[in-house]
């Protein structure tokens, strides 16, 4: 096994990243890391290079993929330096210098949004939006994709870098999967041999999705239960469950999206200058 890895799916959180995680992994020539997100350049460094190495398994020949999506959550300055997610990009080419680097964008008010959502779900925020994004400078910075790509060009130059927009992998996987396999250095595969694709849609717990996900979370029996469920259940059945526990967000208010808008407008400017790639107002 060629350890330390050579390809990184560096994020962006909430923006397709599972999808083209999975669409990678399924390569005969690739290897995705288990867990999919070790997070080794960040919260877990202190578990070591040892642990970090039993993450992945596979011939010498294959390409290994981190997909830690905390790569790409500097928090830009307003947390300061001193946090794990920053000094990701210094840390990664000591690791790994000739690394190739796959970057996921999405338009970056939805990617906020849709982050914020992620976490009260989980039970991790519990603000309202405006609120959240005022205490917790992290739903807007990992939405700076300008900010965070120039953190990582001292280390690495865009040639070593592939920028995909989620818009663009959710509308037609099979070329955005053949530019990575061409990037990569691996032979494309043909459309069938892929996995069977969906954006994932954005949803929230109701009540009763609430009060079983709690359950889960502190009975490790019955989330391993759930778990095997999840494997055998048709695929119809388990959306049919999904549905029945949980509601769809709700739409963001239209001025504050302006406002957002107005906000990323210089960030997304500047992400048009560095790659030549548009991604939501300008």
């Amino acid at each position: 096994m060629a350890f330390p890895p050579d390809l990184f799916l560096i994020g962006a959180p909430k923006a397709g990243t599972t999808t083209l995680a999975e669409v990678l992994d399924s390569h005969p020539e690739i290897s995705l890391s288990r867990p999919k997100e070790p997070h080794f350049l960040t919260q877990n460094r202190e578990l070591g290079l040892e642990w970090y190495r039993e993450c992945f398994d596979g011939p010498e020949d294959r390409v290994l993929l981190d997909a830690s999506t905390s790569y790409s959550t500097d928090p830009l300055g307003t947390l300061g330096r001193d946090t794990p997610l920053a000094g990701v990009p210094e840390r990664l080419h000591e690791l790994s210098p000739e690394a190739r680097l796959i970057y996921v964008v999405r338009e970056p008010v939805a990617r906020s949004y849709s982050a914020y959502w992620h976490d009260v779900r989980l039970g991790y925020e519990r603000l309202p939006f405006r609120e959240a994004i005022a205490q917790d400078p992290m739903y807007l910075a990992a939405s700076d994709y300008a900010g965070q790509l120039e953190r990582y060009l001292p280390y690495f130059p865009l040639e070593r870098i592939l920028i995909v927009r989620a818009e663009d992998l959710w509308r037609d996987a099979q070329g955005v999967a053949g530019e990575c396999f061409d990037f990569i250095g691996v032979p494309r595969v043909a459309e069938e041999d892929l996995p069977a694709l969906h954006k994932n849609r954005s949803y929230t717990f109701n009540g009763v999705g609430r009060y079983l996900y709690r359950i889960l979370q502190d009975d490790r029996s019955l989330k391993r239960a759930a778990n095997l469920a999840r494997r055998v259940m048709p695929e119809s059945a388990y959306r049919a469950v999904g549905r029945a526990l949980t509601k769809e967000i709700p739409p963001l208010d239209s001025g504050h999206r302006e406002e957002l808008e107005a906000w990323f407008a210089p960030k997304n400017r500047r992400f048009r200058e560095l790659t030549g790639i548009g991604i939501g107002q300008e």
